[in-house]
């Protein structure tokens, strides 16, 4: 099991995030949400994913990855804008949100 995936579009921010994250390969596996680097990872004790734009691919995502992150913690970053439509859109509860982007 790794510990951390961290699922971002915006390479920068992607980047930023496993650096903040302080961990690396193995217990790190990142990418963005179209990336084929999650289908041969193991599953994550935890998921930061962070969602912006229209949520299509984020909301994609979690869909075809549903079965490997069922045991997961998620943590999805997003804009405080967005986290009224985070939570609706992703069923997710206001301790599952973190408000703001590095």
């Amino acid at each position: 099991m790794s510990k951390l995936w961290i699922v971002h579009r915006n390479p920068r921010r992607l980047e930023a995030l496993a650096r903040l994250s302080g961990l690396a390969a193995p217990d790190l596996v990142s990418g963005g949400p179209t990336s084929d680097v999650f289908g041969e990872a193991p599953p994550p004790a935890a998921i930061l994913l962070g969602v912006e734009g229209d949520f299509e691919l984020e909301l994609d995502f979690l869909h075809r990855m549903a079965q490997r992150l069922e045991h997961s913690q998620r943590i999805l970053l997003a804009s405080p804008e967005d986290v009224a439509e985070v939570e609706r859109l992703f069923s997710a509860s206001p301790a599952e949100i973190l408000e703001g982007l590095p």
